[in-house]
């Protein structure tokens, strides 16, 4: 017979959770202020596969298209 440990559940704040929503929310509103935003940060695979602008490699999963 296999004996299960009992865990008691302690609730956690989801901080990682709520900081991702928050800076979608702010980099949306970014985007209405300044348009060329979406262009400058969006991911472009031919850019990418020169060795330019990787930072987008992380910047386009931000952006509200």
């Amino acid at each position: 017979m296999v004996i299960m440990e009992e865990y008691e559940y302690v609730p956690t704040t989801p901080w990682i959770t709520y900081t991702l929503i928050g800076l979608n929310v702010i980099i949306f509103f970014m985007e209405l202020l300044d348009p060329q935003i979406v262009y400058r940060y969006s991911l472009i695979p031919v850019l990418v596969l020169q060795g330019q602008a990787l930072y987008t490699l992380v910047t386009h999963m931000f952006l509200h298209a």
